[in-house]
């Protein structure tokens, strides 16, 4: 696999579909719009769905009224992702999937009283249910992409905190670039060294 340091620098849809390679199976990401097409079978993080909940319920820009709306919904998800992990423990999960898309719609209903950032975390929710519910076909896979991010974390904790970056844009590249050896390490361990040459000669 061969990435250039410009085109690696960034998200976009070309640079996750040479991440991506040959890999089939069920892609596990945020709702980030670049991943939603590539691969056929696509689970939602429940993890970044619940922290964008729980961070509007913690705001302190609403009202008392809509705050308690708020937490209301932010309960909500947090019951329908315990929900879910049960039905996926359970003998059939595809059983519980009209009930759980109807929590979801509920959830996900618009209200007159809905602060705008609350009505467009709630449009974006709806189009998504069926991304958050891939996971009733496949139960084994995880329902958060969280064993990526905490792999990567200590890289990206570098890239902020480092002096080793003369910019801004360097540190991000610096971190991209570490982020995409990682992704290999994790892939593929045995083969390692030979594809980090190959991103060395770049």
């Amino acid at each position: 696999m061969t990435v250039s340091t410009t085109s690696v620098s960034q998200r976009g849809k070309g640079v996750a579909e040479k991440l991506r390679g040959e890999s089939t199976g069920v892609l596990i990401s945020d709702d980030y719009g670049a991943y939603r097409t590539l691969a056929e079978h696509h689970q939602l993080c429940f993890a970044h769905l619940i922290r964008k909940f729980r961070d509007l319920a913690q705001h302190a820009g609403f009202t008392e009224t809509e705050q308690e709306s708020i937490q209301c919904t932010y309960q909500e998800i947090k019951d329908i992702y315990r929900s879910v992990v049960s039905a996926c423990a359970g003998p059939d999960p595809q059983s519980q999937r009209d009930t759980l898309v109807a929590r979801f719609s509920t959830v996900a209903t618009l209200c007159k009283r809905d602060p705008k950032p609350v009505a467009r975390l709630k449009t974006t929710l709806y189009k998504n249910i069926p991304y958050y519910l891939t996971c009733l076909s496949y139960p084994s896979i995880a329902l958060t992409n969280n064993l990526a991010e905490r792999a990567l974390r200590h890289i990206v904790l570098k890239r902020k905190n480092s002096f080793g970056c003369k910019s801004e844009k360097g540190a991000t590249a610096l971190g991209t670039l570490l982020s995409v050896l990682m992704s290999l390490y994790r892939r593929d361990p045995l083969n390692y060294l030979d594809k980090y040459s190959v991103l060395r000669r770049v």
